[in-house]
């Protein structure tokens, strides 16, 4: 895993593709705690919840690969919108997905 995580620590837009059964991949947590800028397929559980966080409907948009493919190609191109994303995906993982977060919320529901 080291030299996986310091292969996607050094490139410039992330890929994001969703696990088994159309579920979310675990990678959707290690892209956003990267703070990478990602471009990838559409969120299909609870979304709601992923939705509302900024720029997530124009990363997690596209299901064929060619689409990606362009859009990937596309973000390259703006580096201003891809740091925009970046900066937006940390935030949204440390505010809203970190494990500090969720065990909180886990704890929250079960006391409420």
């Amino acid at each position: 895993m080291r030299t996986y995580f310091r292969n996607l620590a050094r490139s410039k837009v992330a890929i994001y593709v969703r696990g088994p059964h159309d579920g979310l991949s675990s990678k959707l947590g290690q892209l956003l705690a990267l703070g990478k800028p990602i471009i990838g397929q559409t969120i299909h559980n609870n979304k709601e919840l992923y939705y509302q966080n900024p720029f997530f409907d124009e990363q997690f948009a596209y299901d064929e690969p060619e689409e990606i493919a362009r859009h990937v190609h596309e973000l390259l191109q703006n580096p201003e919108k891809a740091a925009l994303y970046a900066k937006a995906n940390a935030n949204t993982f440390d505010t809203r997905f970190s494990p500090e977060q969720t065990v909180s919320k886990i704890i929250e529901k079960l006391f409420s």
